[in-house]
């Protein structure tokens, strides 16, 4: 029992510990970097939801996740865009979107 318990707490011990470092750091700036213009080309399906703006962190700084279009998941069928937030005394940060 005792084997069982410590196994089981361990794993506990250890999921949280990796869901603390999976969340993603937020990283201020100023000035929001602003996203290229892109022209919607037709979609490919109907099936198929057009992803806009969006950011990711690489080294510290935000890049421009090209505008395209994305093929929900399944049981997933809109897509909740990213925006910027303030948070005040730091900066802007990104909220990146999802699907829903």
């Amino acid at each position: 029992m005792k084997k069982h318990f410590l196994s089981v707490f361990v794993m506990v011990v250890l999921a949280m510990g990796s869901s603390q470092t999976l969340t993603a750091q937020k990283v201020y700036v100023n000035l929001r970097p602003h996203a290229s213009i892109v022209v919607r080309t037709p979609a490919p399906s109907r099936n198929h939801v057009w992803v806009g703006d969006e950011w990711s962190v690489r080294d510290g700084k935000y890049e421009n996740v090209p505008q395209h279009w994305e093929t929900p998941p399944a049981n997933r069928r809109h897509w909740a865009p990213g925006q910027w937030r303030k948070e005040n005394g730091r900066g802007n940060y990104w909220v990146k979107g999802h699907w829903y």
